[in-house]
């Protein structure tokens, strides 16, 4: 199914119906925060994306793509596959395959910036 016509998220229920199930999903949020990683001897970025459902989606990205460069308070809606990983003391849910739909520019600056 193309990422497009995949569902979007629009509750915290399904959200963690969507995990547990290691679904593929559409979400949309803001970039909360970021930082860099390793995967083995590759270098990556990780992101956690602040969602409208009260969860974030936590997910990596290549420091080179578009995704991997994401200012801090950025909207996107991006298409990812979910690890069955939550942390749910934080309402944290793992995301891998990351795919990038859309994204804009936020002019009001992210919660706890």
């Amino acid at each position: 199914m193309p990422a497009r016509d995949l569902e979007l998220i629009r509750s915290r229920k399904r959200l963690h119906t969507a995990a547990i199930s290691r679904e593929r999903v559409r979400v949309r949020g803001i970039v909360a925060e970021s930082g860099d990683g390793y995967s083995g001897t590759y270098r990556n970025v990780w992101l956690r994306i602040q969602t409208a459902v009260g969860a974030s989606v936590r997910l990596t990205a290549s420091p080179s793509s578009t995704l991997g460069t994401m200012p801090h308070g950025a909207i996107v809606e991006l298409a990812a596959r979910l690890t069955g990983l939550v942390d749910v003391a934080d309402n944290v849910y793992y995301a891998e395959r990351a795919q990038l739909l859309r994204w804009e520019a936020n002019d009001e600056p992210a919660a706890g910036a």
